[in-house]
């Protein structure tokens, strides 16, 4: 669906009441696009040098707003623009998502389109701390992960909330866990971190870490079920609105203080690590002399004698 706004055909995932109900939809606040309100031929203001640090459509004046628009009608990728263009757009994507409450299809898209934002913005902190945030927290709110996908990304001083909801819920139900679970949750951990052949050949070390974990634990790792409950909140990056998310996730056990699962994780980890120190070494020679290319499996094999993954 697409609207107009001052010439600018701008697409949906906004907010745009029409003119009998405005009055009412001026309480969503900040990403309220009121077409009643001037807008300058061209947006110039590129730098964002007119938008404040919580910006609002009504607050910001009319080359903001027409800069604001442009953005939107330009396909909302444009690096040229100020973060707070990206903002005061994701401001009305988290109250769609958690105010309005619409449908599990719907929520997906939203959760999609944040994502895309920040494959494109992804590199400025605080997109990349208040998106991520989101993302994570959204995603909590959808239930399980199926397929999870470990990786070496950290979000804070804090382990992921998604994880926290599903590996909780798993432990609740006395389910154990898989090689990927274990090493997303180790990998995650502000208390753990991985050696350097582990983070520069990570494909292979993950399939290391996993055959490892499955050799020893066949019907996967138990997770003891703790007796703290989860306490999460989301604060709004609009900072309109803060919510509990115990509505969201229900009573979900905290596994933020288990050590137990996390000492199986670091001693495998460190036997993978220490199996790829030889194929590590090779790795950053290669880099160093920047004629890297991806080994075949020959190589690896004879590097890693030992392992018979794929």
């Amino acid at each position: 669906m697409s609207v107009t706004v001052a010439g600018r055909e701008i697409g949906g995932m906004v907010y745009l009441a029409p003119e009998h109900r405005r009055s009412a939809w001026e309480q969503i606040g900040r990403p309220f696009i009121d077409p009643r309100l001037p807008v300058l031929a061209e947006g110039a203001d590129l730098a964002g040098e007119g938008m404040p640090y919580w910006p609002s459509y009504s607050g910001i004046g009319p080359q903001a707003r027409a800069t604001y628009l442009d953005w939107l009608a330009s396909g909302r990728s444009d690096k040229r623009y100020s973060v707070g263009y990206v903002f005061l757009y994701f401001y009305g994507l988290e109250h769609r998502f958690f105010v309005d409450k619409p449908g599990e299809d719907e929520k997906e898209l939203l959760i999609a389109e944040v994502e895309r934002l920040l494959g494109v913005y992804g590199n400025n902190r605080s997109v990349r701390g208040y998106l991520g945030t989101f993302v994570d927290t959204a995603q909590a709110t959808l239930g399980y992960e199926d397929n999870p996908e470990p990786r070496l990304e950290r979000s804070g001083y804090e382990l992921p909330l998604s994880l926290r909801v599903t590996i909780g819920r798993m432990s609740r139900e006395g389910s154990p866990i898989g090689a990927d679970w274990l090493l997303r949750w180790y990998a995650a951990h502000p208390d753990y971190s991985l050696r350097t052949p582990a983070t520069r050949a990570f494909p292979e070390f993950r399939a290391l870490f996993g055959q490892l974990v499955d050799e020893r634990f066949p019907e996967g790792i138990p997770v003891p079920m703790s007796k703290r409950t989860l306490r999460a909140q989301y604060h709004a990056a609009s900072s309109e609105f803060v919510l509990d998310l115990e509505e969201y996730i229900g009573q979900v056990p905290d596994i933020s203080r288990l050590s137990r699962p996390l000492n199986v994780a670091k001693t495998i980890a460190e036997e993978a690590t220490d199996a790829l120190d030889k194929y590590s070494r090779f790795l950053g020679r290669m880099l160093l002399f920047r004629d890297y290319r991806p080994v075949n499996q020959e190589i690896f094999r004879v590097l890693l004698p030992d392992f018979q993954g794929h």
